[in-house]
């Protein structure tokens, strides 16, 4: 005896939840979308949805979609979870990602998850080939750093694009994807606009007057939101703010990132920035290095200031901001884990203002708590 449509449609998503490609809690395709997929007609989809939901193995919500139970008796109480880690390139324990890994792996051992990355090697060819892997795994998610590059919401939007399209969950951390200057889905990374804020007030107060910066090349998020914060706080204080001494980098290999812009910044000795505000760890680095041989002394001449000391142990030899990246992956980790289907979590963490005690002689304290 042949197989109904009803029964065939019924058998296919009893499959796909025991497999691990439906888990408790997530949401099915639409009614259309599995007629489409199984060759059916819509109205047999729904006959079976509505067996299917009898026997508790899916909720179905009036006017929001069909829901795998959370208790279904298809699965166990507590199923196995892995969860995915998708990098831009390989995380080293000394390195932001290292600290993220921190992170990520306290909240996945304290929910029974086991966690996994994918090393993008900056390749946006290579990071749709590795999307496309993780939608044939039973994945409770992805936690995914983006690519930092010049096409950066392009590039990154087709990434979420992907995910989003084959259902499968996710938490961007670090710097956020946007479409029409709104966040997409669930984020956690810190707040850098009142960092800067606070940073610049603090420089402020000490007695400085003349600001420069140099941020990454235009379009990426975290470094537009930093840059937002040293204008409007320059702005706030009533500080003149001189175009040609912040600038924005070209997209170049990071060793070079920024250094000929410090060049053309400091090529006269008159009327020159008291301290370069940096976006990121790797431009001050850089930016110290240049003035260096340009003959200036930092931090005695001219005080640098990087956005991100790279990790607790090695603190730069200038002026910088300590990013909560382990409590960022940590959460990360606890959004991915237990929010309910279809909600949003955006969360910005505060940082640490850690200051040089050489930048320059002054009574405020050395630390400062954003």
């Amino acid at each position: 005896m042949s197989t109904s449509p009803r029964r065939k449609v019924i058998e296919a998503i009893r499959e796909q939840i025991t497999s691990g490609r439906y888990t408790a809690g997530s949401r099915l395709p639409t009614e259309l979308e599995l007629a489409d997929e199984l060759a059916v007609a819509r109205g047999t989809v729904r006959s079976a949805l509505r067996e299917l939901a009898e026997t508790g193995v899916v909720e179905l919500r009036r006017k929001i979609g069909c829901f795998v139970a959370e208790h279904n008796p298809l699965q166990p109480r507590h199923p196995h979870r892995l969860a995915a880690f998708v990098v831009p390139s390989m995380p080293g324990r000394h390195s932001m990602y290292g600290r993220l890994l921190e992170g990520l792996e306290q909240a996945a051992f304290a929910a029974d998850c086991d966690l996994s990355f994918f090393n993008l090697a900056q390749s946006s060819e290579k990071a749709l080939a590795v999307v496309e892997k993780l939608k044939t795994r039973p994945l409770a998610g992805v936690i995914f750093s983006p690519l930092v590059v010049s096409d950066y919401y392009r590039v990154n939007s087709e990434i979420l694009d992907l995910f989003e399209a084959g259902r499968i969950p996710y938490v961007t951390i670090d710097t956020p994807v946007a479409r029409g200057g709104i966040i997409r889905g669930n984020f956690v990374g810190s707040d850098g606009y009142h960092g800067m804020r606070l940073l610049v007030r603090t420089l402020a107060g000490q007695g400085f007057r003349r600001f420069g910066s140099l941020r990454v090349f235009g379009g990426v998020y975290t470094s537009d939101q930093r840059y937002q914060g040293v204008t409007d706080e320059l702005a706030a204080l009533g500080l003149p703010f001189e175009a040609a001494f912040h600038q924005e980098i070209a997209d170049v290999p990071l060793p070079e990132q920024g250094r000929e812009k410090v060049r053309r910044m400091f090529h006269s000795r008159s009327n020159l920035p008291e301290v370069l505000l940096c976006t990121h760890s790797i431009l001050a680095r850089n930016a110290a290095d240049e003035l260096a041989r340009l003959g200036f002394r930092v931090p005695e001449e001219i005080t640098v200031v990087g956005f991100d000391a790279p990790n607790d142990q090695e603190p730069f030899g200038f002026a910088a901001m300590r990013q909560p990246f382990v409590e960022i992956g940590r959460r990360a980790m606890e959004i991915l884990l237990e929010s309910p289907p279809g909600s949003i979590r955006q969360e910005f963490i505060p940082c640490q203002l850690v200051l040089n005690p050489n930048v320059k002689e002054t009574a405020a304290p050395s630390v400062i708590t954003a």
